[in-house]
Formats: C-alpha cells, structure tokens, sequence
C-alpha cells in the first residue's frame, strides 16, 4: 500500500482507503438494517463507514475532484446492492452529460424520469428543473394517497399494501449532480422545489442528495442548509468555504482524497472509497443482466411555471451570434464560445445547450467539441424559427 492511500489526521494518525470492492464485501454493509444504506468512506480503524440516507434524510456533498465522483458512485452504487428494482427509483440529474452517464442502462431497473425525459443527462437546464418540479408533484400525489388510505407514515401505506398484495411505493432518490449549474441559472427558482420535497419528501419515502463544486452561500444558502442537515466535504480552497457547508473550519486542510462529513449529530473524518468507472460499469452490468418484470416508473408531466418559461436560453444576446460563428468551425465548444463572446462558462455551456436543441450542433461529443450540422444558407431558417 503506497503512501498515496492514507490521508492525514490532524492528531497525526492516517486514514486508509478501501476500494469499493472491500467496502461491498464488509459484514457491516451486507448485515446493516438500514433502510437506504449508503457508504461514505473509511474511518481511521480501517473499517466502512455507513450512513443510512432515509435517517439523514437528505445530503450536500461538496467537491472538485475525483474523488468526489467516486464518493457519489459508490454512494449510489451502495443502493442498488442493498435495494430490489421495485423497492427503489432514481431521479439522476448530471448537467456535466458525462459524470453519471454511465447510470443511463439502468433505465427500465432503477430509473424514475419525466414522460418524454427518460435520459438522466437530459437538455436543456430547463428539462432538467422540469424534472426537479416533476419530484415536487410526484411527493404530493404520495401524500394523497397516503390520506387516501389514511395511512400515518410511508412504511404504513406499504405494509397495508402488502397485506392487500398490491404494490407498494418505492423510495425514491434524487441525485443532482452540479447543483451550482441549476443555482446559477434558476436562482430561487430551482431552490424553492428543492427545499420543498427536503422538507416534506422524508415522509413519503423521497430523499436528495445535491452535489455542488462551488461552496459560496450564494449555491449553500441559508435555507437550503437548514433543510439538509446532513453533509459532507472534501478538500476546500479556505476556511470560509469549509464554513459555508459544514459550518466549521478544517476542509481546508484535508488532503486529496479525505472528506469531512457531518451526520447523525457529529463530524466523521473519512477517506474517500476508491470506485473506478471499470467498478461501475461491472456493477451495472451485472443489474442489468437481471430480468425485471417491472414497468418504467414516470414521475408526473408537469409544465414550467411562466416565469421559467419566459426565461428560455433562446433570449440570449448572443445566440444569433453563436449560431453565425458556428457556420465558421466544424466543431464547436463552450470553452470556444467563451473566448469569442468573453463570458463566463456557464453562459457559454447554456448557449451550447441552445444549439443542440436547435440543431445547429450534434448532441454526441467527441473530445469536449461537437460537430457542427449546418451551413452558411441555414442561419436565416433558423434564426427566424427564434421569433416566431
């Protein structure tokens, strides 16, 4: 075991990784009675730490590294271990298109999407808020049913449907990958159902888990932070970063690969699993291999309030722009669009996210740049199409 696997302690003892596969195999994962057991990492003992998500119940995870990409993996991989098919549904959100795609064959085992919206890295943001809302009406409609039958508490309405040999509800997790991209689009807009399920989908069996890389409080507000009580960093830039998500210093001096996390009422200092993709796809592989007679499970339809709607990545100044550059290349980019408008990326990933949708690019990426689709005598088609 090189040196490179330990993280340090500030009483100057080191914490050891385990691989993913170590931590799966544990008595303490396969014996745990937890009703949606996740693995956080290892303790300074060498041995898993666990968390239960439905006791939490919901979780920021904060990071800009690998590291962190592996936590999540093995946070969700950790579930479907431990959950059937019909006792769990995911509601993954990755506006990276790249980070959790992995998890798209699970579809018609795992996944919980939108009519119309059954990929997990769905375009453009606003979808994928379409999906957030999608969670909201999906808790109320449980809370329906739950009065309905008047049943107390989501685990009630189960067993009583059980005794009925009906089908009861799956737990359902929502898994949103770079949050800050959503905060930083939607403002108060997105936040307001987030907040909303954290505070009454606990009770329905809905629970969240949002990932951000920027740790301003403008992304971990004050609200949302009262909501998820539940959190955990890795390495931060400065004390007040590591502050803003777990209300005390020491992010800031962790090595890479080593996570503060704050649950049950008190601080864990973990390493970090190590889950490759290569553990990833195998695990998937082997999920989907299994028959599930089972049908899709679809969130409800709903529609955009106006004011998001109003809000269209089409009113950009700069899209007429960026469709007439694109005639100009045959492969396109954000970074690209950055350096010619000079503006910020995320401006430029939501105009990349425009021209997909408007065709002017292909969807697939090849190297981070996309293949431009049309020619000099489109532009005027298309910029036409945008007013009408």
């Amino acid at each position: 075991m090189t040196q490179s696997n330990y993280v340090y302690q500030s009483d100057d003892k080191l914490v050891k990784s385990k691989s993913l596969q170590e931590i799966m195999c544990a008595d303490k994962l396969n014996n745990c009675k937890m009703q949606l057991p996740i693995i956080i990492g290892t303790d300074d003992n060498y041995l898993p730490v666990i968390a239960d998500l439905a006791a939490m119940p919901h979780l920021i995870i904060g990071g800009d590294d690998y590291a962190t990409d592996q936590s999540l993996n093995a946070m969700i991989l950790s579930l479907l271990l431990k959950k059937k098919p019909e006792e769990l549904k995911l509601v993954i959100l990755d506006p990276m298109h790249t980070e959790l795609v992995h998890f798209t064959s699970l579809k018609e085992h795992y996944l919980a999407f939108a009519p119309r919206n059954a990929e997990i890295h769905e375009r453009p943001l606003r979808q994928r808020l379409k999906a957030v809302i999608g969670v909201e009406e999906e808790m109320n409609r449980r809370y329906q049913m739950l009065l309905k039958t008047k049943s107390h508490s989501f685990k009630e309405y189960n067993l009583r449907q059980e005794t009925a040999g009906k089908p009861g509800l799956p737990y359902i997790v929502m898994i949103v990958n770079d949050y800050q991209e959503f905060a930083a689009f939607f403002d108060k807009r997105v936040e307001r159902p987030v907040i909303a399920i954290a505070q009454k989908g606990r009770a329905v069996g809905i629970h969240v888990v949002l990932r951000t890389r920027n740790f301003s409080s403008s992304v971990i507000t004050g609200m949302l932070k009262a909501n998820f009580p539940a959190r955990i960093s890795f390495r931060t830039n400065d004390r007040l970063q590591s502050k803003t998500i777990l209300d005390r210093e020491g992010a800031e001096i962790l090595p890479t690969g080593s996570a503060l996390a704050y649950f049950n009422g008190s601080y864990h200092l973990v390493a970090g699993p190590k889950c490759s993709l290569a553990d990833c796809r195998k695990i998937i592989a082997q999920v989907v291999a299994q028959p599930f007679g089972g049908n899709a499970y679809l969130l409800p339809d709903v529609e955009l309030p106006k004011n998001v709607s109003s809000c269209d990545d089409t009113n950009d100044s700069f899209l007429n722009n960026a469709v007439d550059f694109a005639t100009s290349v045959s492969e396109l980019s954000a970074p690209m669009l950055q350096r010619r408008y000079t503006i910020g990326y995320n401006r430029a990933t939501r105009l990349m996210d425009t021209l997909i949708e408007l065709g002017v690019v292909a969807k697939e990426a090849k190297d981070g740049k996309h293949e431009v689709l049309i020619e000099p005598k489109d532009v005027s088609l298309i910029l036409n199409s945008l007013t009408r």
